[in-house]
Order: structure tokens, then sequence, then C-alpha cells
């Protein structure tokens, strides 16, 4: 299942964009995007608990 993702999402990259993405460039998003979601989940400084 998670194959047939990645497979629907680099097709969809290379028609749109004619953008392929390589092994290195998905590592770096894929920390990029932990990063996002981890971020999201801490409360903001000064924010109400």
């Amino acid at each position: 299942m998670k194959l047939d993702r990645v497979k629907r999402t680099d097709a969809f990259l290379a028609a749109e964009f004619g953008h392929t993405v390589d092994a290195d460039e998905a590592g770096a998003l894929r920390e990029r995007m932990r990063q996002a979601q981890t971020a999201r989940r801490r409360p903001a400084p000064g924010a109400a608990a």
C-alpha cells in the first residue's frame, strides 16, 4: 500500500512538474515533514496549556 502511494506521488510530480524525486531528496523531504509535524504538536511559546 505504501509503495503504491509512493508510485502515485512520483507519477504526479513527474506529470505536473516534470520532476522526479531521487532517494536522497526523498529522505530530506521525509525529515522536513517529520520536523513540521513535531513542531505542530508542540504548543507555541507563551500559549496557554
